[in-house]
């Protein structure tokens, strides 16, 4: 019997958004693995990217570049929901 698939996995997760001519990068390269039971806290400083993740973990968005799986599946090409 295998082990369930974690419940969040990103693996190099990077967003870039455009302004105008402006492009900001809001994450780079992050890597998380959350299992089924575990509680995680994600802190930072403001501005560093925590509602950004957030916001891909709960398929508002997506990345830019890199893989996100929510309990197995890959949602980088689900519709999101903004």
């Amino acid at each position: 019997m295998s082990a369930p698939p974690p419940i969040v996995e990103a693996k190099e997760v990077g967003k870039i958004y455009s302004r105008a001519a402006e492009k900001i990068t809001a994450l780079r390269g992050v890597d998380l693995i959350v299992e089924a039971g575990e509680m995680t806290a994600i802190t930072g400083e403001s501005g560093s990217g925590k509602t950004t993740l957030l916001n891909m973990i709960g398929c508002i968005d997506h990345p830019t570049w890199g893989s996100l799986q929510i309990a197995g599946t890959v949602v980088n090409a689900l519709p999101s929901g903004g």
